[in-house]
């Protein structure tokens, strides 16, 4: 389904925010359902990989109700170390 939408792949550092709605009072596991769909947006080509590079943040939220999953995929710049300690945001 998610090769059927078109998604756009994701070339840079992404921050990937996952939304799940609970169908039944089962307790889960999110972080297994976090990695889960880690390989599931790998496999459908919408981000380069899961590793640190790529996948810089995640985070995972229970919903009571609505769509079952939703995903926000957001990619940031991300700036290097010798360019925040000129900036003097680092030390």
């Amino acid at each position: 389904m998610i090769m059927a939408q078109g998604s756009p792949k994701a070339a840079g550092p992404v921050v990937v925010e996952v939304f799940l709605a609970k169908p039944d009072n089962r307790k889960r596991d999110g972080d297994n359902l976090l990695k889960c769909l880690l390989d599931t947006l790998v496999k459908s080509r919408v981000i380069a990989d899961d590793n640190c590079d790529v996948v810089i943040a995640g985070s995972w939220a229970w919903a009571d109700h609505g769509v079952p999953c939703r995903v926000k995929i957001t990619e940031i710049e991300v700036k290097p170390i010798a360019n925040l300690r000129l900036a003097g945001v680092i030390k």
